[in-house]
């Protein structure tokens, strides 16, 4: 079992770790450790952060609280007896779960999801949701498959918080540079030729996770208005079956230590966190999130680009 600074540049690949990853954040000022909890928890990995009365300096852990990629939330002191409790548990069921999840036990637990949330994820990412599982199975101390999906009969609030983890909203602002670049370079200039001045000008982020692929389409957008001087309204739509994402996501508060913002046509406003809800993206496009895509007035408006996040 590694436990990882989470301001590291990982420089090796984290998924090889899965819930063998541990982040831990304590107290200290500034948002430094939200991004990389984030992305141990999405590989299956646990993370920990200092409580609040307990910190000299709730700056980071409370960041990484809100961010919703905490899974403890404690003092010290308990945060080292946790640590030796999951440690032990994991060298006990470590050999069954190497094993991996058969098919039967994999379509029960689907069905238990669909059941409580009423999605179905039998086409999701089978890689993700094994490791959302073996993660939730070593939170909730479990030997066992069968002693996991006993759990999740029981308890529905079990099942919405393991739906919720499965679908990560572990992303970043310019997530694919290349698939950016090629926007400004060809799609745009090839969409906007030929269109009615003051006709929006229309994106649609299907999984857009925790908002930033659908503020970094603004972001986008913006420099290409400022190289080209055409300006034009634009209007960015995004949604994700993870209502959490989406709240979060509408409050466009980031952490300041998300790349790429900073070197971006001065987007972003440097507060305790930063902001996606600046002036200048404000004027360049509005972006509307919403959990369903039912809400959206997508089909009334031909000519979308549809953007599609990587946790889709």
């Amino acid at each position: 079992m590694a436990c990882i600074t989470p301001s590291t540049s990982f420089s090796f690949p984290l998924a090889d770790l899965g819930n063998r990853a541990i982040g831990v954040v304590l107290s200290g000022t500034g948002t430094d450790g939200t991004l990389g909890l984030a992305e141990i928890k999405s590989v299956g990995g646990i993370t920990l952060a200092q409580s609040e009365d307990s910190a000299v300096y709730g700056g980071m852990p409370n960041s990484a609280i809100a961010a919703g990629c905490v899974d403890f939330v404690l003092a010290p002191e308990k945060m080292a007896r946790e640590l030796v409790n999951i440690e032990r548990h994991f060298s006990f069921a470590g050999e069954r779960r190497s094993q991996g999840l058969s098919r039967d036990a994999l379509d029960k637990i689907l069905a238990l999801l669909r059941e409580a949330t009423g999605n179905d994820l039998v086409h999701y990412k089978p890689g993700t949701v094994s490791r959302q599982i073996e993660r939730r199975m070593l939170l909730r101390k479990c030997p066992d498959i069968a002693a996991y999906t006993e759990i999740l009969r029981r308890e529905p609030a079990e099942a919405k918080v393991l739906y919720r983890d499965i679908l990560v909203n572990f992303t970043r602002f310019f997530r694919d540079t290349e698939a950016f670049d090629t926007l400004k370079a060809k799609v745009y200039p090839r969409l906007i030729q030929g269109r009615p001045p003051g006709a929006p000008f229309r994106i649609w982020s299907a999984g857009c996770a925790s908002g930033e692929e659908a503020y970094s389409l603004a972001i986008s957008l913006l420099e290409y208005m400022e190289e080209t001087g055409n300006v034009f309204p634009a209007q960015i739509f995004a949604s994700d079956a993870n209502e959490e994402a989406v709240e979060f996501a509408r409050r466009g508060l980031y952490p300041e230590s998300s790349p790429s913002m900073y070197r971006r046509s001065g987007c972003a406003v440097s507060s305790s966190a930063s902001t996606a809800n600046s002036r200048s993206l404000r004027r360049c496009a509005t972006c509307a999130f919403s959990p369903s895509t039912t809400s959206l007035p997508i089909r009334r408006f031909p000519g979308w680009i549809w953007s599609f996040a990587a946790t889709c």
